[in-house]
């Protein structure tokens, strides 16, 4: 009578490595993927709020300017860093943009005060510029991006006419 011999078959050497190797490459693979997308999703969010922020600005100055002229104003910028509202009799109304709590400022005739909060923004200049008989105020905001060092630069104009028998 013959004893079967119990084959054990077991997992060798070799293929524990190719396993292990194929098994490492893949993880290697799905790490550097999940970071790439976060990456993205970061520098998405970054420059999501910095044009958040920019149209923010663009709407407040131009609705800035808007009230300005129908209460009359003409328009001065001595400096860049401010755009001032003169009226006729009365004091000048600013706009301008504070640096140390990066808010924009406007103010209007009946003491209204514009206020809006642009956390991305480092510098906002102003340009007054008369050209053809059209009037435009430009602006160049300029927008820190978060996380990753640069910087955003965007210029718009705000054009404008001044009645005749305003001021």
């Amino acid at each position: 009578m013959q004893i079967a011999k119990k084959s054990r078959r077991g997992v060798t050497m070799a293929e524990l490595v190719v396993v292990l190797a194929l098994v490492s490459v893949i993880s290697v693979m799905v790490f550097s993927f999940i970071m790439l997308i976060q990456h993205r999703s970061r520098a998405n969010a970054a420059n999501d709020a910095v044009r958040q922020d920019r149209e923010m600005i663009e709407a407040g100055i131009e609705a800035w300017v808007k009230k300005s002229l129908e209460d009359g104003a003409t328009f001065t910028c001595p400096t860049g860093a401010s755009v001032y509202a003169n009226f006729v009799g009365d004091n000048s109304r600013s706009l301008s943009f504070n640096e140390v709590d990066k808010n924009l400022y406007g103010y209007y005739v009946n003491s209204n005060r514009l206020k809006i909060s642009a956390k991305s923004v480092k510098d906002i200049t102003f340009y007054l510029m008369d050209s053809s008989g059209k009037n435009l105020l430009f602006c160049t905001v300029t927008s820190e991006i978060e996380d990753f060092g640069g910087e955003a630069t965007y210029t718009f104009c705000v054009p404008f006419e001044v009645e005749s028998g305003g001021a």
